[in-house]
């Protein structure tokens, strides 16, 4: 008698034991079928590289990472089209339009109504310079300031070319100081001229004389 209640004993506690571990699965399996729903059913951007081999076809090169700053030649190159565009004065209106909104784009707020304010000052304003010279920004070089990982300091030389002849009528040399910031928060319009989503939020510049 002993050992049959002994041998329901045991039955006993490897039902519930069963019955636990079916428990247990069960919700294991909602978990995961909960987590991959959700997988599913949420839109991921994954941006990535694409490579040109050598006929012109595109090869998948991997994902992009994301950087807390770009690399070093990167930030110079767009800081190097900031000021081109930012100071580039043409005859053709749209053509201007467009280089004065690229510069603008990569201006924060602030920087942004600075230029304003700047731009006017009649001596200042591409529409006033445009119907007697072009200008173009050349020779520009961007260093890093040592010891600061954001503000870098810029110069270049600009060249003056009258609407009478080709010849250069004019020449100046600028330097100053540039601090970047990266933000996330751009939308894609934004993004389309600014790729590396780095906004300038200092800018100063001078005149200087260049033997």
């Amino acid at each position: 008698m002993i050992e049959g209640t002994d041998l329901f004993l045991r039955l006993s506690r490897s039902l519930r034991n069963w019955q636990l571990l079916s428990f247990l699965l069960v919700i294991g399996n909602v978990v995961v079928v909960s987590g991959l729903t959700q997988l599913a059913t949420s839109t991921r951007y994954v941006p990535y590289v694409v490579e040109l081999d050598t006929s012109g076809s595109a090869t998948y090169a991997g994902p992009i990472e994301a950087l807390d700053m770009p690399e070093e030649r990167l930030i110079v190159a767009q800081l190097r089209g900031f000021i081109w565009n930012l100071r580039m004065v043409v005859d053709d209106p749209i053509a201007q339009q467009e280089f004065v909104a690229r510069a603008y784009s990569l201006a924060d707020a602030p920087v942004r109504r600075q230029l304003d304010r700047y731009f006017a000052e009649p001596e200042n304003d591409p529409r006033t310079i445009a119907p007697q010279a072009s200008r173009a920004a050349e020779r520009i070089t961007i260093l890093r300031l040592p010891g600061s990982e954001t503000t870098y300091q810029v110069r270049w030389r600009e060249r003056y070319h009258g609407r009478s002849q080709l010849a250069v009528t004019r020449e100046r040399s600028f330097e100053g100081l540039v601090t970047v910031e990266r933000v996330d928060s751009l939308s894609r319009e934004a993004l389309a001229n600014n790729p590396l989503g780095l906004l300038v939020t200092e800018l100063t510049w001078i005149e200087t004389t260049e033997e």
